[in-house]
């Protein structure tokens, strides 16, 4: 297993150029992107039944202590927007794009935190989603195609392999840093492209008309790479992926 290190200041990435980051760890080169389903842009298909975005679209990506964060076009560089977040169903991503297929073991955030509208209401309780391409040896379509949604990707090439891991335990860093730890059930799949971001389910009720969203800055990964190094999600696990999908495609329900 490999760990890479996303925070600012590690020499794990270069520096952040072009709005992305690269950087290479065991012989893997690694590039980042930010994206975020914040596009509707007029388009009747990129919005759903209460007026949210749906369509996917280039963020900023940003770079702090704690990890890795994204500002879609529908927010500001705030707090506690400047985050990998869900707020407003605007979910934010992390595009992972690696030079040879690997398997995602552990997410690390070094800043995780639910709200409550504009109030904080819990630290350590976010969650975060998961997917890999598995769309055979063809790489995916990226950029996106601006009338793509979260939906439409899963349906044309990407599994969702987590759709809200939560922390499962915590430690500190030889510096006296506090991580979460966020397990990724990948198993025995590889893939060369993985999604990491807030998670695709908003249903945990904070009161009514209200929700917890989710907050979290991606301050790393421990990865394992292919032995077969086909560039994909592998076969097993087929029926995981698929009933995956299933609770993704209704994780857009409302509370």
């Amino acid at each position: 297993e490999h760990h890479w290190d996303f925070r600012d200041g590690s020499s794990d990435l270069g520096a952040l150029a072009n709005n992305q980051l690269q950087g290479e760890v065991g012989d893997v080169n690694l590039q980042i992107t930010a994206w975020s389903s914040s596009l509707h842009n007029n388009v009747a298909a990129c919005i759903d039944s209460d007026n949210k975005d749906m369509c996917i679209q280039r963020a900023t990506l940003k770079r702090y202590t704690t990890g890795l964060g994204a500002i879609n076009r529908d927010e500001r560089n705030d707090d506690p927007n400047h985050s990998v977040d869900n707020n407003n169903q605007d979910y934010d991503m992390i595009l992972l794009s690696f030079s040879e297929s690997v398997s995602l073991s552990k997410l690390y955030t070094g800043w995780n935190y639910s709200y409550n509208g504009n109030t904080l209401a819990s630290q350590g309780t976010a969650g975060a989603s998961v997917l890999a391409w598995n769309g055979g040896n063809t790489d995916p379509n990226i950029p996106f195609s601006s009338t793509d949604t979260w939906n439409d990707i899963v349906a044309g090439g990407w599994s969702i392999i987590e759709s809200d891991t939560k922390r499962s335990g915590s430690f500190n860093d030889s510096n006296g840093k506090a991580l979460d730890i966020l397990p990724v059930a990948s198993g025995s799949l590889y893939s060369k492209f993985w999604l990491v971001g807030a998670a695709h389910s908003v249903l945990r009720n904070a009161g009514v008309g209200d929700h917890l969203t989710d907050h979290i800055k991606i301050a790393g990964i421990t990865f394992a790479k292919s032995a077969t190094a086909t560039g994909q999600v592998n076969a097993p696990g087929a029926l995981a992926l698929l009933l995956g999908c299933i609770v993704f495609m209704v994780a857009r329900r409302k509370s």
